[in-house]
């Protein structure tokens, strides 16, 4: 009975597993999120601040051609600085994807782990089920024959009781007719 405990705590322990592993992966995801939303909004803020910066100084020294290739030369930058956001957002995506794929391994592993244990319980609460099946029968029989020797032993001492009461008979029976040849004999002498 206590491998028969085990499973379902194996089976429990691997449910709970399941389900950490399916929140991990739901809090890393918001995580991941969160983490994106904030590094979106902070470049936002230093490209405004940038931007601001840059004409300031723009409209102090220089004139409006110069402020034109000046907010080009920004645009550029602006344009490298979100596509690089893009890139390293792409790579942190794709390593949470990844991540978020172990977990859902793990998590299949663990699900076929715990439809293996239930397999293997219901296989040894079957196997245990016809073992005191079994050994009820064998009680059974082993009853049947200890009553079959006590009446075996039984007739066996009434035999040999009627054996010895034949051999008293047979004894008293010869006394009995020597005794009479003798009193014959007696009678005739």
């Amino acid at each position: 009975l206590s491998s028969g405990g085990a499973a379902p705590e194996a089976a429990e322990v691997a449910q709970q597993r399941f389900s950490a592993l399916r929140l991990a992966a739901q809090q890393q995801a918001l995580r991941g999120a969160r983490l994106e939303r904030r590094e979106r909004q902070l470049e936002e803020r230093r490209l405004e601040v940038d931007d601001l910066r840059q004409r300031h100084l723009l409209s102090a020294a220089v004139g409006p051609e110069a402020a034109v290739e000046a907010r080009a030369a920004r645009l550029d930058e602006r344009r490298a600085a979100v596509a690089d956001a893009e890139q390293r957002s792409v790579e942190d995506a794709r390593a949470r994807r990844l991540l978020l794929d172990g977990l859902r391994a793990e998590a299949d592993e663990c699900s076929a782990a715990t439809r293996v244990v239930e397999e293997l319980f219901g296989a040894v609460a079957a196997s245990l089920a016809l073992a005191l099946e079994s050994s009820a029968e064998h009680e059974s029989e082993a009853e049947r024959l200890r009553l079959e020797s006590r009446r075996a032993a039984l007739r066996q001492q009434e035999i040999e009781t009627r054996e010895m009461s034949l051999r008293f008979m047979e004894v008293a029976w010869e006394r009995a007719v020597t005794q009479c040849r003798r009193d014959a004999a007696a009678a005739a002498a």
